[in-house]
């Protein structure tokens, strides 16, 4: 829906477009603010990154765990452990408690000797609010999946506030991460 001139939203309330100069038709097509890269990584709110294949949103989650477990204050100013999953790992089952499907999906990842101590890492980050959760490849399940992803990250972070999600995926289907 187009914003209503007679009901701004409250500040910090509106979703923010971050400047893409390689598509530039993303922030105009919602009418919302466009800020930078940086000044969106510094504002502490969760985002998602949008592009086409190929347009290095990957890369960027990436760049974006090597700096915040080099302790970068740029983000903001929480010292944060990133935690990357990819959203084709998340296996959801009918008795899952929120976690289970998070520390499967990074599990396989950790070392053996990580393993041994996750959860309770996990757990802790989560419990004081300083965990980075990058999720990647939103574009890459089925929409049937990515509902579920949606719900269960919305339930995750309700149990678990202060955290902050970075999610990767195309435009299709992004706003039920909203």
């Amino acid at each position: 829906a187009p914003p209503d001139p007679d009901h701004p939203p409250e500040p910090g309330d509106a979703p923010v477009i971050p400047h893409m100069p390689e598509w530039p038709e993303l922030s105009a097509a919602f009418h919302e603010p466009v800020i930078g890269v940086a000044e969106a990584l510094a504002s502490g709110r969760s985002l998602i990154l949008i592009g086409a294949p190929g347009t290095g949103k990957s890369v960027a989650l990436a760049m974006i765990a090597a700096r915040a477990a080099s302790g970068d204050p740029a983000f903001d100013g929480v010292e944060r452990a990133p935690f990357y999953l990819h959203a084709g790992d998340l296996i959801f089952t009918e008795h899952d408690v929120s976690l289970d499907p998070f520390l499967s999906a990074i599990a396989h990842r950790a070392s053996t000797l990580t393993a041994t101590d996750l959860r309770s890492y996990v757990e802790f980050k989560l419990r004081n609010g300083n965990a980075l959760i990058l999720l990647d490849g939103l574009d890459e399940i089925p929409r049937g999946q990515l509902e579920e992803t949606a719900n269960w990250l919305a339930s995750l972070l309700d149990e678990h506030p202060g955290n902050r999600v970075i999610a990767a995926g195309s435009l299709n289907g992004f706003g039920l991460f909203s």
